[in-house]
């Protein structure tokens, strides 16, 4: 929203100050790093004093460890009503079967045995596929268009619009957390590994996927989806004190026709 009302009033007043900082800013939250400097130099060109400006420049350097969450809300409340169709027509995604398949090649799976919840569930993809193993499910996404849409299959036995650091909490009442195609707006996994080690019960499992990166630990793509190194992932979940009982690569989905690295994963509380 800030970054439509700021273009519009450049086009009324292409050397107004306060819009083109307003602009900067925006695509700053945006980790726009290209355009957020376009705009903030700009602004300082026509009002050299402008301490926002130069303060926010001066702060770009900084690594992005996560999307604002009214970013990703906004994205996906607008994108629910045509979400399935895009993403297993166009994307080819089949970030749900690769979970199940590596859930089953690390402890199994049986039908109704299990308490899960479904972080990031978006319209129940992987809520469906899951559904017959278990006993109750819960899904969390930060999108009310999304939930509402989840809501639409019947399969929840209940459904919240939830951050998932909020939605996880600390007592131990899940036997699988699942997180499919979530992670990627998250960034830095450290806080929600450690949220989910509380949250499972003793043997319990995390199952999910990210998007890889062949270089640094935690990077954002042009996609505005960050991508995880193998590193990454192995030292978080660690830390959490997990066991990684699978890490592979693989591809769940398509970006221009062209499959998209990812690492699929599932870690397990230890008893």
């Amino acid at each position: 929203q800030a970054v439509d009302l700021a273009q519009r009033a450049l086009r009324r007043a292409p050397d107004d100050a306060a819009a083109h900082r307003l602009l900067g800013l925006a695509w700053m939250r945006l980790f726009d790093r290209g355009r957020a400097v376009l705009h903030l130099n700009r602004c300082l060109e026509i009002a050299p004093g402008d301490a926002e400006a130069a303060v926010a420049l001066a702060t770009l350097e900084e690594r992005p460890v996560s999307l604002p969450a009214d970013f990703v809300r906004c994205l996906f409340d607008e994108f629910s009503e045509r979400y399935d169709d895009h993403m297993r027509r166009r994307l080819r995604y089949k970030g749900p079967e690769h979970v199940l398949d590596a859930l089953r090649r690390t402890g199994g799976l049986e039908p109704g045995l299990y308490d899960v919840l479904d972080l990031g569930c978006g319209t129940g993809l992987s809520g469906e596929a899951i559904r017959p193993f278990a006993r109750r499910l819960e899904g969390i996404d930060v999108s009310a268009g999304m939930v509402a849409k989840a809501r639409e299959r019947g399969i929840y036995d209940a459904l919240a619009v939830a951050d998932m650091l909020a939605a996880l909490g600390a007592a131990a009442r899940w036997d699988l957390i699942l997180a499919v195609d979530a992670l990627v707006y998250v960034g830095d996994l450290g806080p929600v590994l450690a949220a989910v080690a509380q949250a499972l019960r003793p043997h319990g499992r995390f199952a999910g996927t990210v998007e890889e990166s062949a270089g640094p630990d935690l990077e954002l793509k042009p996609t505005r989806r960050f991508g995880h190194a193998r590193g990454h992932v192995e030292r978080t979940v660690a830390a959490a004190g997990l066991r990684l009982a699978c890490l592979e690569s693989a591809s769940y989905r398509e970006e221009k026709l062209v499959p998209v690295p990812s690492l699929i994963f599932v870690a397990v509380k230890e008893a």
